[in-house]
């Protein structure tokens, strides 16, 4: 089967958040027979493959469920399976923004020409919202479409714990393949709160962040600024507490 649309799905004990993720999917209101959903589960234990397991949705379905040694190793086992021209990594608990989504999205895709197509995201936080995050110059992986070639031999980095998308981001911008038509379309609503945003972790992703500056050469006022920025962050937590924190997060 050679699939328009690869979805990949990480997960690990959430099946709340997967079974949010499918309906977000099935709910869509165009035909989905280019479509294919690849699961890659974590040994779950919570009932997510039995959940899989009961699964006959109307569009290509695989999963497996075996252990990894994290949300990049995982990642990259969703990238060998895939067979779509063009695959959208959308984890459990993320949701397609509303049912028109691949509707509109999927005529850009048809066209085959274009390396990544790339919309926005909403974030949301218990009842905070911001819609249109786009994370320029780079773009949210949970809205963007990447052409398979993107990939050949090029994987993410399952040493890094937070920026493994970010590296796959410049790794492309070096090689002269970070070509990006941008539409402006909410494409993926994605729940803050997680490891990668959680201010528990601030200074280790700051080390993180710094190592990639100093491998893609950066500049050194790059580095101080988001030292800065992320001090401040961590204090604005400490002082003020996780709310007025992510708000900062979410609009920064």
């Amino acid at each position: 089967m050679n699939a328009l649309l690869s979805i990949i799905t990480v997960t690990k004990n959430d099946l709340p958040g997967l079974m949010a993720t499918y309906e977000s999917l099935v709910s869509q209101d165009c035909s989905l027979d280019c479509l294919e959903w690849i699961v890659i589960d974590a040994e779950s234990s919570d009932g997510s493959v039995e959940f899989l397991k009961g699964l006959h949705p109307g569009f290509d379905f695989t999963y497996i469920s075996e252990g990894d040694s994290g949300i990049f190793d995982a990642m990259n086992k969703g990238v060998d399976k895939a067979m779509g021209q063009y695959l959208l990594f959308l984890n459990a608990g993320d949701l397609l923004f509303n049912e028109s989504v691949l509707t509109n999205v999927l005529p850009y895709l048809h066209k085959n020409s274009l390396k990544i197509v790339a919309g926005k995201v909403a974030l949301k936080w218990e009842d905070v919202c911001v819609l249109g995050v786009d994370v320029f110059p780079w773009v949210p992986h949970q809205a963007a479409f990447i052409h398979r070639s993107c990939f050949g031999n090029r994987y993410y980095d399952d040493n890094l714990k937070f920026y493994g998308d970010l590296k796959f981001w410049m790794t492309l911008k070096d090689g002269g393949l970070f070509r990006v038509q941008r539409i402006e379309l909410n494409i993926s609503q994605f729940f803050m709160g997680g490891a990668g945003n959680n201010p528990t972790n601030i200074f280790e992703r700051l080390k993180e962040r710094n190592r990639l500056s100093i491998e893609f050469k950066e500049s050194v006022l790059k580095v101080i600024a988001r030292t800065g920025f992320f001090i401040f962050l961590y204090f604005s937590w400490k002082l003020f507490g996780s709310r007025f924190y992510y708000k900062l997060v979410m609009k920064a």
